[in-house]
């Protein structure tokens, strides 16, 4: 499903832009086109390279083949191509929402993928409200985390990172557990347990390495604003916030707060810092026309009327585009000082910049003086007042003000106050506190455990006056406090005090774990503080940087015992680091077991299968995926077309599909068509029932199409002397499970293929799979000749994308003769249209049969114009009246002509469908032999 937005109009940012989905993208650009007949169609981002708007059939069905696997841009009035220029400029410096619109990010379709089917920085993560995964077949599994995984520090301070993960829906074969690229089994520490749907998380598990968990997992929530904070000394001072709010100077000292309560802040002689934007700011928009001088000069014309403008010294330039006679377009946006600002007349300003060509070396690309549109902000005013620094003394309180000590180097700006007014601004206030880290608050529900983890990033130790080491020592504080639903402190304030005694010189990691009392329900706040070390005196050098590294909340794990999904629990050693743990990717190799019915009957137990046939009897019966019973499904002949297709290509391994399906919008039917397309079939349904079937070299054409079943005058044909889009090869990618299970490149013909025809084969996991399907893409690339696209009616629904059709060219006057039979008897015809056989030719006739199969075989002329004489007896018989056979009637050299592949099909009506097809070629399938005769 392809994703469009259509830009009404481009150069008026107040038009709306309209956003869609569509399975259908041909269809909607025809509806713009009615009703704007200059709308362009783009691939995303719109520009010159990209504009694919249709102007043949040939190019309608190329845009229905994009359509699979891009989104588009219309463009209502964009109308000659080069006209997507001017557009793009006049976005940019008229309608500048518009312009930010294009450029916005796009809006994440759903949730990530899974980790499965990445090809690069694959890793265990969250992926919330995420399609659990759907593997089928076998695959290398980098599970899922169900929960945020919880770090903490052994007693020797290795770090270790309890995960929760959740491998899929469904039961598995399970080998081959690593930690990257290195069995689990080989490293030191290493634990995890797999556990089958229905197993407990506590119990024996059905894969164990290393220890046994037999306590509830850890669930819980990092503290996001823990980030690895130095512990500072204890006599070091620590500014924290104390008042933040409405506030106003008064020269030439004094700050009043509006409502009051300065005296339970602050102490005289306490030190503060102020923090406030700049007062009596005087930023102006200038926008307009310009001229550019390429000295740096620029002249605006606007209708802004700018007070004091000379005062500005500073110019942020948003938007200026110049339209250069050599260089094209350049952009010289960027912040720059300014030398000087000249206003005259009608609020026109002249403003030279200082060293313009340092801020944005665009400027030397220009070549002429120029003109272009401007979107600029003039800022730092020589009047406005920045009381914004440190001062030493607060020295007098009340309620509504204080007065400060100023520092010489801010006095300036308090002088500035002394003849001016301001009623308000926001200011906030910091002061010295003792050194706690902290508070941090964490809003997690029903918590039974907290972890603190601390790291000394230089060890710990000290240096005798011998140059010997030596231990040393770290003193620091941990409280913690309940907080109720509002997120308010209630009850106690928890306190724990250690002393830590360690010779260590290099840096290590160390955990607080605190079981609490009661369970706090609706969160919790932390704070942490370094104390006094014990001073030993005798030492040169004293070791003992503290970092808070992370925080958790826990709690433990209520429900154990998951009947539908397979879970994986593990403990993980992470490497050495300071603040950091490597990239989490435990893995496995996965393969699904579901029941199999080959031998006719569901089998008694489920089975690691790869096979299509198995996957799809297990998709049909899912209760999420197909939901539909067994006698909706051919299952007799789903495996017989798997034993068929083993046998044509020789080796049972062209019927295996391995895949993870995590898109949660994918239905059933598309999931279908990915399987069956994967070992070269097509899944169809027909009165109600499932089946597949094996696309293969025919010698007969499903179906009939002739002016009695066509749309009339929808037919097109073309006629092509080269390739498709002049390509010159085929470039497949597929899962190479010798490789890492990493992306490995089929080219064809051979490696030096320039313009290749991409083709991503989705569930191929060996290297014979690959083979086939790439040299049949390859060969309907090298002999396809002919297209034809015509609209058919309600016969069209018994045929599918690669079936074999016979179409009669209806472009141009009939040489012979088609239509319905309308009475059969023996080998004697009767048929709706005149008939004239020439004596000197030889002609055959294709029958459209009952079993919607098409027979061919020699005709001659009957005693009449409207009847004819079989070669033989039809193998079925010919039916007549509403339900009537379709016939045509070609040259008997010619009688191949007729046969075309579909490619392409969708419904473009009731009863009716668009469909595209291709020349039928036998050489598409000429690789199909290749294993059988060693050549793989």
């Amino acid at each position: 499903m392809s994703r469009i937005r259509i830009y009404q109009n481009p150069l008026d940012s107040s038009d709306s832009v309209l956003h869609i989905r569509t399975d259908n993208v041909l269809n909607v650009f025809k509806e713009v086109k009615k009703k704007c007949p200059q709308a362009r169609i783009f691939l995303r981002p719109a520009c010159l390279q990209n504009d694919v708007t249709p102007t043949s059939h040939v190019d309608a069905a190329a845009l229905q083949i994009l359509a699979k696997s891009h989104n588009f841009d219309i463009v209502c009035h964009a109308g000659e191509v080069a006209t997507i220029i001017a557009i793009a400029s006049a976005v940019l410096s008229v309608g500048m929402a518009v312009w930010t619109y294009l450029n916005m990010p796009e809006t994440p379709e759903g949730i990530n993928g899974s980790a499965n089917n990445e090809l690069s920085k694959r890793s265990n993560r969250e992926r919330y409200k995420g399609r659990v995964p759907d593997i089928f077949g076998k695959v290398k599994s980098i599970p899922d985390l169900i929960a945020a995984p919880v770090l903490y520090y052994r007693a020797d301070g290795i770090e270790i990172e309890e995960c929760l993960m959740c491998i899929g829906r469904g039961e598995y074969e399970i080998s081959d557990i690593k930690d990257g690229d290195t069995f689990g089994a080989t490293i030191d520490g290493f634990a995890s347990s797999v556990y089958a749907p229905g197993q407990g998380l506590t119990g024996i598990p059905q894969v164990q390495i290393g220890t046994t968990f037999t306590e509830a997992p850890l669930v819980g929530k990092k503290s996001s604003a823990v980030t690895g904070q130095t512990l500072e000394p204890w006599s070091a001072p620590v500014f924290d916030t104390a008042v933040e709010g409405t506030m106003y100077p008064q020269y030439p000292n004094r700050l009043y707060l509006v409502g009051g309560g300065l005296d339970a802040k602050f102490t005289v002689g306490e030190q503060v810092i102020i923090d406030a934007e700049p007062l009596l700011s005087k930023d102006a928009v200038l926008s307009g026309n310009a001229n550019i001088e390429m000295t740096g000069v620029l002249t605006v014309g606007t209708s802004a009327d700018i007070a004091d403008a000379e005062n500005f010294k500073t110019i942020q330039i948003n938007t200026l585009l110049v339209s250069d006679i050599e260089n094209g377009i350049i952009d010289l946006a960027g912040q720059y000082a300014v030398q000087s600002i000249v206003k005259s007349g009608a609020f026109i300003y002249e403003v030279t910049l200082s060293d313009f060509a340092s801020v944005n070396p665009n400027w030397l690309r220009l070549t002429e003086d120029n003109n272009a549109a401007i979107s600029s902000l003039l800022a730092d005013n020589a009047e406005s007042i920045n009381i914004s620094g440190f001062y030493n003394a607060v020295t007098a309180v009340t309620s509504n003000y204080i007065e400060l000590e100023i520092a010489p180097a801010l006095q300036s700006e308090w002088d500035k106050l002394e003849d001016k007014s301001i009623s308000e601004a926001v200011i906030e206030l910091s002061k010295p506190t003792d050194n706690w880290l902290g508070w941090f608050y964490i809003d997690y529900d029903n918590i039974d455990k907290l972890i603190f983890n601390f790291y000394y990033p230089k060890g710990m130790y000290s240096i005798g006056s011998n140059g010997k080491n030596y231990q040393y020592n770290a003193v620091f504080a941990v409280d913690y406090q309940e907080l109720d639903s509002n997120g308010t402190p209630t009850g106690q304030i928890f306190e724990s005090h250690y002393q830590e005694w360690e010779l260590r010189t290099y840096g290590f990691g160390m955990s607080k774990i605190f079981d609490l009392p009661a369970r706090f329900n609706n969160g919790v706040r932390v704070r942490v503080r370094k104390g006094g070390d014990v001073w030993v005196a005798s030492k040169t050098t004293r070791v003992n940087d503290l970092k808070l590294k992370s925080v958790y909340a826990c709690s433990k794990l209520d429900k154990l015992v998951y009947d539908k999904v397979t879970l994986v629990r593990s403990l993980t050693v992470a490497t050495d680091g300071a603040l950091s743990v490597k990239e989490r990717q435990w893995n496995c190799i996965a393969t699904r077991k579901v029941n199999t019915y080959k031998t006719g009957g569901q089998s008694l137990q489920k089975v690691a299968t790869s096979n299509f046939a198995d996957i799809i009897c297990a998709m049909h019966t899912d209760e999420l995926i197909g939901r539909r019973s067994l006698e909706t499904l051919d299952v007799v002949g789903l495996y017989a077309v798997s034993d068929q297709i083993s046998q044509y290509f020789g080796t049972e391994k062209a019927t295996e599909f391995n895949y993870t399906f995590d898109k949660w919008n994918m239905s059933y039917e598309e999931s279908l068509a990915l399987v069956s397309g994967c070992v070269g079939a097509n899944a169809r349904r027909d009165s109600g029932k499932f089946y597949v079937q094996f696309e293969r070299e025919n010698i007969s054409s499903a179906i009939l199409f002739n002016h009695r079943n066509k749309q009339p005058g929808s037919e097109t044909r073309s006629e092509r002397f080269g390739m498709e889009r002049d390509y010159d090869g085929v470039e497949i990618t597929w899962i190479d499970p010798d490789n890492s299970w990493s992306e490995s490149v089929v080219k064809l013909p051979d490696d030096q293929i320039s313009n290749a025809k991409k083709v991503e084969l989705i569930g191929v996991t060996n290297k014979y799979q690959s083979h086939f399907l790439a040299h049949r893409a390859w060969n309907k690339i090298r002999f396809q000749r002919e297209t034809v696209q015509f609209s058919a009616y309600g016969e069209a629904e018994l045929v599918t994308v690669s079936d074999r059709i016979a179409v009669t060219d209806d472009t141009q006057p009939m040489l012979v003769s088609s239509g319905d039979v309308v009475a059969w008897s023996g080998q004697n015809i009767t048929v709706s249209q005149p008939v004239v056989l020439e004596q000197d030719e030889q002609y055959v006739i294709h029958l459209q049969l009952a079993n919607r199969r098409v027979e061919t075989m020699g005709v001659t002329a009957g005693v009449s114009e409207f009847e004819l004489l079989l070669e033989r007896l039809p193998f079925m018989p010919l039916m007549t009246g509403v339900e009537c056979a379709k016939y045509s009637i070609t040259l008997e050299r010619e009688k191949d002509t007729e046969a075309f592949l579909i490619s392409e099909m969708s419904g473009s009506g009731q009863s009716e469908a668009q469909i595209t097809a291709i020349n039928y070629d036998s050489r598409y399938y000429a690789n199909d032999t290749d294993y059988i005769n060693n050549l793989i």
